[in-house]
C-alpha cells in the first residue's frame, strides 16, 4: 500500500506534499495500529528520513532526492512528528516494542536533530508526571549526553547558511537564547524535577566537564575549517560560554578549556585567531564574569595578549573592564589580576598609549583626597599596587616624555597622604613617591622617606619587579595537577636533618675555633655615669630646666616617676608647675625612652594630684600656644591616669588588710571576752559540731577600697567637651585638625568607661551622645571609628535599663545610624566596629 503511491517520477508530485502525507499516515498507523511489527516498520520507514541515518533498507524516494526530502522532514515534520511519539508515550504502547527493537524509538532523539530533541526531551521532563515516562525521557537523555551528542548539537548551530534573510536571523537568535538557556540550565533543572533521584552524569561537575570536551571538539573542527578558509560562526559557543560563566559553573567549564587554550595558542596564530573572536564575542553582560576568570587564572600577562590579542583597542566593554572595573572600582586578593591587566597593555606598542592613559587614571584617584576619604583600605592599597606594578613596565626613557605630568600628580597625591592620620596611608605615599622618582631620574640621588618596613612594605618594593614567563610545561602542570605538586613540593621541602657523624663534625669545628672565650653578654650593661640622681622632686625639676647639662636631664627624667610615686604628700604645692615643665620638656638630646618617661611622670602626677592637674592640662588643651603633639599627649595623659584611678589601688589594699592583721594580733592574748562576742563564739560551736561534705572555699575575699576616680572625673571629661567648637589659627578640631578630633573622641571613650558605676557616669554618657551625634558623619573613616569607639564604650558604662528609659532616644537615633555605617560606609574598619557596637 505503500510503494505503488511513492514510485512516481520526481517530476508527477510535490515533494513536500508527499513527505507530509508520509508523515500523518506513519501517525495514523502508529496510534491505532495493534500490530508490533507494523508499528515497527512504519518507524524504520520513517527514521531513514532523519539527516545521520543511512536507510537499510530500499527507500520510497529515489536516491536523487533522498537529500532535499531529508532536509525537508528535518526542518518541517520532525519536531512534531518527535512531540507526537513522546505525547504517546505509555507504558502499554511501548511494551508492543520488543526489547531489541529498541533503537526503532530512540533513534530519533538520539541520531535527529539535535538541538530539536534536546530542547523537547527538557521540555517534557518538566511536564511528566508518570514515573515510566520521567524514567524514559531521562534515560534518553542521559543517552544523548554520554554519547557526546551535544557536540554535534553544537556543530550543527557553527554552520552557516549564506542565503539566509534577516527574518531567518532573527528567528535563529530566537532558538539560540531559549537553547542556551536550557543548556547552560539544565543541572538546575533536572535537580529540581528529580531532587533525590538525579543522575550523577547530570551533577554540574560532571556535566559540565563533558559539555566542556564536546566543546572542544567542536573547536577543533572549526579550526580546521578556518585552516581551509571556509566560513563558520562562532556566535553560539561565545553565548553558551558567557551564559554558563553568569550561571556561576566557570570555575568547572573554564577549567577544562583554559589550559588546552593556552597551550594551543602558543605558537599557532590560527588558534590565537579562533580563542580571541570566541572570549571577544561573548555578550557584554557576561564578558565581565568571563574576563574576571581569564585575569585571575591565567599565569602570565603573555598568555592573555595571545588570548584576547588587541581587542582592548576595539571592544568598548572590554576597555571599560580593564582599565576602569578591574582597577578602579573593584579589588581582588589575587595580584595576578594586576600584572596580566598591566602587562598586557604595557607589553605591546599598538596598546602603549592606552597603557599611559590608564596610569594617568590610576594616579588621579590615588591622588584625589575625597577619594581617599570615601574609599576603604583595602581599595586604595588595591590602586597602590596597580601603580608600582605599572612602574615596572615602564622604563626610563619613555617617562621622560610624561614626567611633569607625572610629578604634578604624585606631589598633590603626596600632599593627601601626609595629611592621613593612619600611618599606613602615609607609608603608601611614600613608597609610590620614592618609586617614581627612581624610575623618572634614576642618575640623580633618589627621594628617600623615614617610616618603618614590615612585610606589607617590602612586599610592595617587590611588586616593582615584572613576573617572568613561567612556561608551558608549568602552566599547564598547574592547571591538571595543583594540589598533587603542593603536596609533592611541600614534602620534599622538608629540611634533611643532620646525622650523628655531621653533629660531631660540626662539635668538632666548634671545639677547634681559635675562640676559645665566649665573650660577655653585655647587652644590658648600662653606660656609667658621673652625674648623681637628685633625690628630691624640686631638684628633679631644676635639673629639667638644664639646657647645657644632656646626662642631668636624663637622669632627672629618669627618676621623675619614682619620685612622684615615692614623696606624694608635698606634691600638690608644686603639681601644675611640675606637669608643665614636663609638657614643654623636649628631647633636644635624643634620650632613650624620653617620650616613655615623660608621659608615665606626667601620669604619675595627674594620679596623685587629680583636680590640679586634670583642670591645667583639660584648659591648656583648648589654648593657643600649643602644637599637635603637645595636645595629644595632654590627651594621653588623661586617659592613662582616668585609667589607672579607676583601678584599685594596691597601696591602699596592703594598706587596709595590715591593719586589720595588726589589730588582731594586738588582741591575739587578751581574754576572749574582749574580742569575741557572744554571736562568734556561737557560731564556733555550731561550726564544730557540723559535719560538711564538701571543702570550704579558701578563695581569699577581696578587699574593698574607695574608687578613686569616682569625685574627680567631671574635671576629666567636662571641660574637654567645653570648647570642641572653638575655631583659632593654631586649633580647629572640626576642620583640619581632625587627628586631634579622633583622638579626643578616643579620650572621652576611654574616660567613660572608667568613670562606669560612678554616679556622674549617666550625665556623663549623655553629654557624650550629644557630641557624638553632631560629628557622626565626618568625612574622616579615623573620626568615625573613634565615634564607633566612644558609642560602645558608652554601651559598655551604661546599664541595660538606662539606656532603654533616660537613653532611649538617643540609643534608637544611634542604632539606625549604625545601621546606615554597615551598609554604606566605605571604610572596612568602620563596618567591623559597626557590627561589634
Amino acid at each position: 500500500m505503500w510503494t505503488h503511491k511513492y514510485k512516481l517520477q520526481m517530476n508527477e508530485f510535490n515533494l513536500a506534499t508527499e513527505v507530509r502525507g508520509l508523515v500523518r499516515e506513519a501517525q495514523n498507523i502508529l496510534s491505532t495500529t495493534q500490530d508490533v511489527t507494523l508499528a515497527i516498520n512504519t518507524l524504520d520507514r520513517i527514521s531513514c528520513l532523519l539527516p545521520e541515518i543511512q536507510c537499510r533498507q530500499t527507500t520510497d524516494f529515489p536516491e536523487t532526492v533522498v537529500t532535499p526530502v531529508k532536509e525537508e522532514f528535518a526542518k518541517h515534520h520532525y519536531t512534531r512528528f518527535c512531540d507526537f511519539l513522546l505525547q504517546n508515550l505509555t507504558c502499554d504502547w511501548f511494551k508492543k516494542l520488543a526489547k531489541v527493537q529498541k533503537y526503532s524509538f530512540d533513534v530519533f532523539f538520539i541520531n535527529g536533530v539535535h538541538h530539536e530533541a534536546f530542547l523537547l526531551l527538557c521540555k517534557y521532563v518538566q511536564q511528566s508526571s508518570s514515573n515510566f515516562q520521567l524514567a524514559k525521557y531521562t534515560s534518553l537523555l542521559e543517552e544523548f549526553i554520554d554519547g557526546h551528542k551535544m557536540a554535534k548539537l553544537i556543530l550543527s548551530q557553527c554552520h552557516i547558511d549564506k542565503t539566509i534573510d534577516t527574518l531567518s536571523k532573527t528567528s535563529r537568535n530566537l532558538v539560540w537564547d531559549h537553547l542556551i538557556t536550557v543548556i547552560a540550565t539544565f543541572p538546575d533543572r533536572m535537580a529540581n524535577k528529580l531532587q533525590r533521584e538525579t543522575k550523577k552524569l547530570f551533577y554540574p561537575e560532571n556535566y559540565f566537564k563533558i559539555l566542556a570536551k564536546d566543546t572542544l571538539q567542536v573547536l577543533y573542527v572549526l579550526y580546521g575549517e578556518m585552516k581551509e578558509s571556509r566560513d563558520c560562526v562562532i556566535s553560539f559557543i561565545s553565548q553558551l560560554l558567557g551564559k554558563i560563566c553568569i550561571q556561576g559553573y566557570t570555575d568547572t567549564y573554564m577549567g577544562i578549556l583554559l589550559p588546552r587554550f593556552i597551550q594551543l595558542t602558543q605558537d599557532d596564530f590560527i588558534w590565537q585567531r579562533l580563542c580571541c573572536n570566541i572570549i571577544t564575542r561573548v555578550p557584554e553582560i557576561y564578558l565581565d564574569c568571563l574576563m574576571e576568570y581569564l585575569l585571575q587564572n591565567l599565569p602570565w600577562y603573555g598568555t592573555v595578549s595571545k588570548l584576547i590579542g588587541d581587542s582592548v583597542l576595539t571592544n568598548q566593554k572590554l576597555t571599560y573592564i580593564m582599565t576602569q572595573k578591574c582597577l578602579l572600582l573593584r579589588h581582588y586578593q589575587k595580584e595576578l589580576i594586576l600584572h596580566n591587566i598591566i602587562g598586557y597593555l604595557a607589553h605591546s606598542t599598538s596598546r602603549h598609549g592606552l597603557f599611559i592613559e590608564t596610569l594617568k587614571m590610576l594616579f588621579d584617584v590615588w591622588s584625589d583626597s575625597s577619594a581617599l576619604k570615601h574609599t576603604s583600605y583595602e581599595q586604595h592599597l588595591y590602586i597602590t599596587k596597580a601603580i608600582l606594578i605599572a612602574l615596572g613596565h615602564v622604563n626610563e626613557g619613555k617617562m621622560k616624555t610624561y614626567k611633569e605630568v607625572f610629578m604634578t600628580k604624585m606631589m598633590n597625591g603626596m600632599q593627601c597622604h601626609l595629611d592621613s592620620p593612619l600611618m599606613k596611608i602615609r607609608r603608601l605615599g611614600m613608597i609610590v613617591a620614592e618609586s617614581l622618582t627612581q624610575i623618572i631620574d634614576s642618575n640623580s640621588s633618589p627621594l628617600k622617606f623615614e617610616y618603618q618596613s614590615d612585610d606589607e612594605s617590602d612586599h610592595l618594593i617587590s611588586l616593582l619587579k615584572p613576573p617572568e614567563d613561567p612556561g608551558i610545561e608549568d602552566v599547564t602542570n598547574n592547571f591538571s595537577h595543583c594540589n598533587l605538586e603542593e603536596e609533592d613540593s611541600a614534602c620534599k621541602a622538608g629540611v634533611e636533618q643532620p646525622t650523628i657523624s655531621d653533629k660531631m663534625i660540626n662539635m668538632d669545628d666548634e671545639l677547634d675555633s681559635d675562640d676559645d672565650i665566649e665573650p660577655y653578654d653585655m647587652s644590658a650593661d648600662t653606660k656609667d655615669s658621673n652625674t648623681k640622681q637628685p633625690m628630691y622632686i624640686r631638684d628633679c625639676m631644676q635639673g629639667l630646666v638644664t639646657q647645657d647639662d644632656p646626662e642631668r636631664v636624663q637622669a632627672c627624667l629618669t627618676v621623675a616617676e619614682k619620685l612622684v610615686r615615692a614623696n606624694p604628700d608635698n606634691l600638690s604645692e608644686i603639681c601644675v608647675e611640675f606637669v608643665k615643665l614636663l609638657l614643654h620638656t623636649q628631647d633636644s638630646y635624643g634620650m632613650n625612652n624620653f617620650t616613655h618617661l615623660r608621659h608615665s611622670a606626667m601620669v604619675a602626677i595627674t594620679v596623685h594630684c587629680p583636680i590640679q592637674v586634670a583642670v591645667y592640662l583639660t584648659e591648656e588643651f583648648f589654648s593657643r600656644n600649643y602644637n599637635i603633639r603637645q595636645r595629644m599627649d595632654i590627651l594621653e595623659v588623661l586617659a592613662s591616669a582616668s585609667q589607672e584611678l579607676s583601678q584599685p589601688d594596691k597601696v591602699l589594699q596592703s594598706e587596709a588588710k595590715t591593719s586589720i592583721e595588726s589589730w588582731t594580733s594586738q588582741y591575739k592574748d587578751a581574754p576572749t571576752n574582749l574580742v569575741k562576742n557572744w554571736r562568734e563564739i556561737v557560731q564556733e560551736r555550731i561550726e564544730s559540731k557540723t559535719r560538711r561534705f564538701s571543702q570550704k572555699s579558701h578563695k581569699q575575699k577581696a578587699t574593698p577600697v574607695p574608687n578613686r576616680f569616682a569625685p574627680v572625673a567631671g574635671y576629666f571629661f567636662f571641660p574637654l567637651l567645653k570648647k570642641y567648637d572653638m575655631s583659632m589659627s593654631t586649633l580647629n578640631l572640626l576642620n583640619q585638625d581632625y587627628l586631634l578630633l579622633g583622638r579626643l573622641i578616643y579620650t572621652l571613650g576611654v574616660i567613660m568607661h572608667a568613670a562606669i558605676n560612678t554616679t556622674c557616669c549617666h550625665q556623663m554618657a549623655s553629654s557624650l551622645l550629644e557630641f557624638l551625634w553632631v560629628v557622626r558623619y565626618h568625612s574622616e573613616a579615623f573620626v568615625r571609628q573613634a565615634i564607633l569607639f566612644s558609642l560602645s564604650m558608652v554601651v559598655l558604662t551604661i546599664p541595660s535599663y538606662s539606656l532603654v528609659t533616660t537613653l532611649q532616644s538617643d540609643v534608637i537615633e544611634f542604632k539606625q545610624w549604625l545601621q546606615d555605617i554597615i551598609e554604606k560606609d566605605p571604610d572596612t574598619e568602620c563596618k567591623k566596629l559597626a557590627i561589634q557596637t
